[in-house]
């Protein structure tokens, strides 16, 4: 099964607040040649913000744009290609979902931190495991176009296909 990116309240606010940001910046660089003191520099706080979300987001526009699917669920892994990890069914213990994000509980977490390509999150997530708190891997059904329930009772029922005990906590 392969799910898409949908146009989600999520995804439109964040477009239209890289595309504002944008606009602002170019506001703020013209208007700064008539400005004195850091008041001219405010373009740049402009730019840092549709930096920020463009980078946190490019991955969603470059999945939507090119039409990929961001989830694919297999008999033999579930592939997140936003984050670009392969969760194998014989790894996952559990799932749970919690708002708009559906957190899975792998049997040997620090072996899927090593596919973490950003440094940051990679960190985080060593730092969750080590301290055994929350599970650091998490897909984001926001944008996707299923609901976090529908997907978890999808993976209750592969974990089931699989002879697995569901560890899944319905909501």
């Amino acid at each position: 099964m392969e799910f898409y990116i949908r146009y989600s309240t999520a995804f439109i606010i964040n477009l239209a607040l890289i595309f504002l940001a944008l606009v602002m910046a170019f506001l703020s660089f013209f208007a700064s040649f008539s400005g004195e003191g850091l008041l001219k520099y405010l373009y740049l706080i402009w730019m840092l913000v549709a930096f920020v979300r463009y980078i946190s987001y490019k991955k969603y526009l470059y999945l939507k744009f090119n039409r990929r699917p961001a989830l694919v669920v297999t008999t033999d892994y579930i592939l997140d290609t936003a984050n670009d990890i392969k969760y194998f069914w014989k790894d996952i213990d559990g799932s749970d979902v919690t708002g708009s994000l559906l957190y899975l509980w792998m049997k040997n977490p620090v072996r899927y931190i090593n596919f973490i390509t950003n440094p940051y999150r990679r960190f985080r997530a060593s730092r969750m495991i080590k301290s055994n708190k929350d599970t650091p891997f998490a897909i984001n059904t926001d944008v996707l176009t299923i609901d976090s329930g529908q997907l978890q009772e999808i993976i209750v029922n592969f974990m089931k296909r699989t002879g697995k005990q569901a560890d899944a906590v319905a909501s």
